[in-house]
């Protein structure tokens, strides 16, 4: 299972405390922005509307940006397994109900390695 190993240090790395740090200023500075902007005639209720909003988005964006980043490790680790096993299939032959399981059912099926979500920290990465 080293290739688990492996993801979970680029996980580790790639959620680091700085980049929650970096966002988080962020989404401060988008909600000091809104806040100063929004004197003029906007009610409270509509300002702190505009300020969710903007966290939200912003959230949602940051989720993105590193569940991408999550993704493309992986395929890249498949790749890697298939060229130095020298594997007939790759993982885009694999269909299934979304990422995670088409990778659980390439490592178990064609690599003949554990799936993701037998590892002991799968639920920590999931959380």
């Amino acid at each position: 299972m080293y290739y688990v190993d492996d993801l979970l240090r680029q996980i580790s790395f790639v959620y680091s405390r700085d980049f929650v740090n970096f966002f988080e200023d962020q989404v401060r500075r988008e909600v000091k922005f809104i806040r100063s902007t929004a004197k003029s005639k906007a009610n409270k209720k509509e300002k702190e509307r505009w300020v969710n909003h903007a966290k939200q988005a912003l959230r949602f964006a940051f989720f993105l940006r590193y569940y991408a980043s999550f993704e493309s490790h992986l395929k890249e680790r498949c790749e890697d397994l298939a060229k130095k096993e020298s594997l007939a299939l790759r993982l885009g032959d694999i269909k299934g109900d979304g990422f995670l399981n088409q990778v659980n059912k390439y490592l178990s099926r064609v690599a003949k390695r554990s799936p993701l979500d037998k590892h002991p920290l799968w639920n920590d990465v999931l959380a």
